[in-house]
């Protein structure tokens, strides 16, 4: 009788595996399998404020890309979201089957409607084509490129939590701001976003931090912008907190200048 049980157990946890192997859930979303791969490639190695899918709880899915239109010389704009109520309107100039180019930090903007009210008539649009010379020949040297990819990109520097944690600690001691090691936690650690022609890397790094004293408790968050170079050194002016993750642009173009940038073009 215990071996019939027994068998029965083995039985319904093979049968268990195998749908979730041919059905997968949510939970287990890994890669994106829309029709957009070029706009997803973009945006992802544009916009820090992105992670790449949606979520509802715990499960995960594919982010929302849907195309809106095209203009004379092929350069197409698109709406991406991942969570109700928030969109990034994002413009790529050209792809081929390996590369999508687009206009660094000027390929995309934060809107706060819903992709199913975006209006092609909107302040917005209007001012994200002006930026991407919409129904002008495209600009190479404005160009930056990116591979086309289905998964969340890693950078080819070898980096770990430690690595960051060491930079979140020099910054705060430059800053006469020290925090002891013991009180920062990561929040989902540390994202990839793009990388040069040098082989520089851009990462964004979330960092939740508590401080304490006799009578006060503070906790508080930061998003930096971190500038890797190929022998894992960097200039610490390259290390920098976003001021508004929905409108980084500026600042990620003044860290790329300092940092040397080289565009891959």
């Amino acid at each position: 009788m215990k071996k019939s049980s027994a068998k029965a157990k083995a039985v319904i946890l093979v049968i268990s595996l195998l749908i979730l192997i041919a059905f997968p859930t949510g939970c287990m979303h890994s890669r994106y399998k829309g029709d957009h791969p070029e706009a997803y490639s973009a945006i992802l190695a544009a916009a820090p404020g992105v992670r790449g899918f949606a979520s509802n709880g715990e499960a995960l899915y594919d982010s929302y890309i849907g195309f809106l239109q095209e203009d004379g010389y092929g350069r197409k704009l698109f709406a991406y979201s991942e969570d109700d109520g928030e969109t990034y309107l994002v413009i790529v100039q050209y792809s081929d089957d390996t590369n999508v180019y687009y206009y660094s930090e000027d390929c995309y903007a934060y809107v706060k409607e819903a992709y199913e009210n975006i209006s092609l008539d909107s302040s917005e649009v209007d001012a994200l084509k002006a930026l991407n010379d919409w129904e002008q020949p495209t600009c190479r040297e404005k160009c930056e490129r990116t591979e086309i990819i289905r998964n969340t990109p890693d950078g080819k520097i070898d980096v770990n939590d430690t690595y960051f944690e060491t930079i979140v600690e020099e910054y705060h001691k430059s800053s006469g701001r020290y925090i002891h090691p013991s009180n920062i936690s990561f929040v989902r650690k540390y994202d990839f976003l793009c990388s040069d022609a040098d082989g520089k890397e851009l990462y964004v790094l979330r960092t939740n931090f508590e401080e304490f004293t006799e009578k006060t408790e503070i906790y508080y968050s930061y998003t930096f912008l971190v500038l890797i170079n190929p022998d894992k050194s960097y200039d610490p002016s390259c290390v920098v907190i976003v001021d508004d993750i929905t409108a980084p642009q500026q600042q990620i173009k003044a860290i790329k200048a300092q940092g040397g940038w080289s565009k891959r073009n």
